[in-house]
């Protein structure tokens, strides 16, 4: 268990340590593929999301500043996974598909309030990223990796909450 709960984050990305209780080294167990679930990984989870016969309703926007010299990287989180490392010299497509690289997002638009900037500049870019199918959570940033000599910050936040519902659509049709 203590390797387990090592390799395991919460919705929040924060890893807890498991390790001084008695039977730490004494259990075992098996870490399930995305979407199985179960003591022995053999249930499918139904796929959950927007009910498409309800109209009227909104996707979540989460916005990203960054700015540094246009040096260094950072990796973003959604509930525990990790995206591909972002450049900060990276453009849009680049960074859509670092984060579509997180197994559980399905469908996401990102787009920059300066299209010719990179992610990261000394002036001010805003990077819109637009949830169409998983919404709540925020994404964090939760490494940064730059030269001695640079500093980068990322400021990240909900600019508008989804009205849409998040159901298992087995259990509701």
């Amino acid at each position: 268990m203590r390797e387990f709960a090592k390799r395991t984050q919460n919705i929040y990305s924060e890893t807890y340590l498991y390790d001084s209780n008695w039977e730490v080294d004494m259990m075992s167990g098996c870490q399930c593929d995305f979407r199985h679930s179960g003591f022995d990984c053999s249930l499918r989870e139904c796929p959950t999301g927007d009910d498409p016969l309800t109209t009227g309703q909104v996707n979540e926007i989460q916005l990203i500043t960054c700015i540094s010299d246009g040096v260094g990287s950072f990796i973003l989180t959604y509930q525990g996974y990790n995206s591909k490392a972002i450049q900060a010299n990276d453009g849009a497509a680049v960074v859509k598909e670092a984060i579509m690289q997180i197994p559980i997002l399905t469908d996401i638009d990102v787009t920059f309030s300066v299209p010719t900037s990179p992610v990261c500049s000394k002036s001010v870019n805003v990077v819109t990223i637009e949830f169409s199918q998983q919404f709540g959570i925020p994404l964090t940033y939760v490494y940064i990796y730059t030269p001695s000599y640079v500093c980068m910050y990322v400021c990240m936040y909900i600019c508008t909450f989804a009205t849409k519902e998040f159901h298992n659509l087995c259990k509701i049709r």
